[in-house]
């Protein structure tokens, strides 16, 4: 199997986890921590990922292809267009060299704080 060479030209992605910074006995007070920083491609949504997500009662906003680096779906990742994402689903390209991610993201409705 021939694998085809990426490229991450379209730019760059802040990946963040929400941390609390409230105080003990005072209210939560969620702030991003930067994790990692990583150069994408942004790639199409697709009419079957958006189908798809809109019948498990989600969207898919963006999808970013990334190096391959060790992330969850419960961080939040920031590209160049300064908005804030969910990373909603991780998946990993066989037919791809280097080793890469495709992040499916959604648009945050309320964006976090960053420390």
């Amino acid at each position: 199997m021939t694998k085809n060479t990426q490229s991450y030209c379209d730019g760059v992605v802040r990946i963040y986890s929400a941390h609390n910074a409230g105080k003990p006995g005072e209210a939560p007070r969620p702030v991003l921590q930067p994790e990692v920083t990583l150069r994408y491609e942004e790639r199409t949504v697709g009419v079957t990922r958006h189908y798809e997500a809109l019948r498990a009662g989600d969207r898919v906003d963006l999808v970013l292809r990334c190096q391959r680096v060790p992330v969850s779906a419960l961080e939040i990742a920031i590209p160049n267009d300064g908005k804030q994402y969910q990373v909603t689903q991780i998946q990993h390209p066989r037919d791809v060299e280097p080793p890469c991610m495709d992040l499916a993201l959604r648009r945050l409705d309320k964006d976090y704080d960053i420390r």
